[in-house]
């Protein structure tokens, strides 16, 4: 069995927090090893049914920024580090959340956001995928990711330190703001990841 195998057989049933026997677990998508390593913060109801993580209308958006932040971006032989891409391959992404089950209030209705104790118990399966993923640059998609993620506070997760570390504002707040500044806050992440990026050349 491959790595990848290994741990999506390990993790497939969850991480032992009680959401975990109420939703479907929501490992990853994308390309592993990877150049950007997106973590959000807990799957949603589309994810919850297809069962791969920012697939409804904010992962469509989050589509579109990324592809307006690196669409046509190359790591040139700069940036090539050992087991890297060869020199002019696109970047390449992964995407993973905070918690693998969408995270669930005692009346069955979707949380605004997963609680502490769902956070610490899905730390194990975050921390081994990051390894997996073995990221140039994470972007912590919302203050959740980026707080839970941060080695200088308490009960973040033990994430490698040495992997630079960006964030942008979640494409769910996007579509939730008054329709007036959405473009505004979508430029912003766009800028924020292209900077990022670009600051690994």
């Amino acid at each position: 069995m491959t790595r990848l195998e290994l741990f999506t057989q390990k993790w497939r049933r969850g991480c032992g927090s009680d959401q975990c026997s109420k939703a479907r677990v929501v490992l990853y998508k994308g390309t592993l090893p990877c150049d950007l390593l997106f973590i959000g913060e807990a799957p949603g109801e589309s994810e919850n049914v297809l069962g791969r993580p920012f697939v409804g209308p904010a992962g469509k958006l989050l589509d579109s920024i990324i592809e307006d932040a690196v669409g046509g971006l190359v790591l040139g032989a700069g940036a090539i580090t050992e087991n890297d891409i060869s020199d002019g391959e696109p970047v390449r992404c992964a995407f993973t959340n905070v918690v693998g089950c969408i995270p669930r209030e005692s009346d069955g209705e979707k949380a605004k956001e997963p609680e502490h104790e769902q956070i610490l118990c899905c730390q194990g399966r975050l921390a081994e995928f990051v390894k997996l993923a073995n990221p140039r640059l994470i972007v912590c998609i919302g203050a959740l990711a980026r707080d839970y993620t941060d080695p200088m506070l308490k009960d973040a997760c033990p994430i490698r330190e040495d992997v630079p570390r960006v964030a942008i504002t979640h494409p769910a707040a996007i579509l939730r703001a008054n329709v007036t500044n959405r473009g505004l806050m979508r430029q912003r992440c766009v800028v924020t990841l292209r900077n990022a990026v670009l600051e690994l050349e």
